[in-house]
């Protein structure tokens, strides 16, 4: 999936293999929330900014919310 490898490339994941539940988190904000590459790193960003590291859990609150809210950034 080339939108994984975006987000690998962006969360500095690199050739690591994901766990089950960051491949489960990476499919709902594709193919349930739908959400562009652009959208996913923004959350990122705020994860960093906010909390000083990467946290899927806490990238996943971010997106969760902005869908429920209609929001994409």
């Amino acid at each position: 999936m080339k939108l994984e490898k975006h987000i690998r490339d962006c969360f500095g994941i690199g050739r690591r293999r994901l766990t089950k539940k960051e491949k489960e988190h990476i499919d709902k904000w594709c193919n349930v929330y739908r959400l562009d590459f652009f959208t996913i790193k923004s959350a990122y960003e705020q994860s960093i900014k906010n909390i000083g590291k990467l946290s899927f859990s806490y990238i996943d609150r971010i997106l969760s919310d902005w869908y429920k809210s209609g929001t994409n950034t």
